[in-house]
């Protein structure tokens, strides 16, 4: 039986296909078959409905990093989204990309690599995702709700690359 994370415990998504649970130990599942090892970082089936009873957004049912195409792959219950890596990056919303106070974007999405990759992405709570990027930057929360906002400016045309 799987322990659910209390208070301030985290589940962390392990890219070599695991789950930590509070750091202590570490559960593992299978990465998809029909993705070869080491091009994806899939969360296990019970990660979504989890997240889905504790939540107030809508949580995600899927989510997986897919390196060969640098592409953030969300699927919902009623769509699925695909936000390329240097976007989702550049759109991070955390004190060291944006001014607390001004709302001023200080960082430059342009200067964001262009060979930016997921190296992890850590389960917060119920309502978002820490991902670790392969700059170093890992202090931004994607939360279900932003991530729907980010998939809806991609599907209007903005850019997501």
């Amino acid at each position: 039986m799987l322990a659910r994370p209390t208070g301030r415990q985290a589940l962390i998504i392990v890219g070599a296909g695991g789950l930590r649970l509070g750091g202590n130990s570490t559960l593992k599942w299978p990465l998809r078959e029909s993705i070869p090892d080491g091009d994806a970082i899939a969360a296990p089936p019970f990660v979504a409905p989890l997240a889905s009873i504790m939540s107030v957004s809508p949580a995600p049912r899927d989510l997986q990093a897919l390196r060969s195409e640098s592409v953030l792959r969300v699927v919902w219950p009623d769509r699925e989204d695909r936000l390329a890596f240097r976007f989702a990056r550049g759109e991070c919303q955390c004190a060291q990309c944006v001014n607390e106070w001004t709302g001023a974007r200080i960082l430059d999405p342009q200067t964001v690599p262009l060979d930016i990759t997921i190296d992890q992405m850590e389960l917060v709570g119920a309502y978002a995702v820490r991902i670790h990027w392969s700059d170093g930057h890992q202090s931004g929360l994607y939360t279900w709700e932003r991530l729907r906002k980010l998939g809806e400016q991609t599907a209007d045309g903005e850019s997501a690359s």
